[in-house]
């Protein structure tokens, strides 16, 4: 059986070095990568809700952060557009805190973190493709559905 973070990288590789677009806050965050296949919509429809993130920049432990889920609705849609243009450069789950860290270009990176393990149906993220919908649950439950 193979581990989640396997089938999430394998999952995400097609958008990874792809660049995002149309970053902005809308009951959490939502972005979109590679070209656009729909009016506003591109190849890979990124959605992070129901969940605690941070967007960072830095290396290692010297980072700043630059806004998360906490803060108030006009920082989080001002600052997430600095996403904009950058390049999605990898992906690393880890079990031990169900998180999820997306690391891009110009040493930023979008820490996620479940708010609890007790909704097991509330998704931390998912990411939609043409045929998929990928979608991380609070619990690390991983699942893949069908796009219609």
């Amino acid at each position: 059986m193979k581990a989640t973070n396997d089938i999430i990288k394998e999952s995400l590789r097609p958008a990874v070095g792809l660049k995002i677009w149309n970053a902005h806050e809308t009951m959490g965050i939502k972005f979109e990568l590679g070209k656009e296949v729909e009016k506003g919509q591109g190849e890979f429809h990124f959605w992070i809700f129901c969940s605690y993130w941070w967007l960072k920049k830095g290396k290692g432990r010297d980072f700043e952060n630059v806004v998360n889920s906490e803060s108030n609705k006009d920082a989080i849609e001002k600052k997430v557009k600095i996403l904009n243009g950058k390049k999605l450069i990898g992906v690393e789950y880890h079990d031990d805190g169900l998180t999820t860290f997306f690391d891009f270009e110009d040493d930023l990176f979008l820490h996620v973190a479940p708010y609890g393990t007790d909704k097991k149906d509330r998704p931390q993220w998912q990411l939609f493709t043409e045929k998929q919908i990928i979608t991380l649950q609070q619990d690390g439950t991983y699942r893949v559905g069908i796009n219609e």
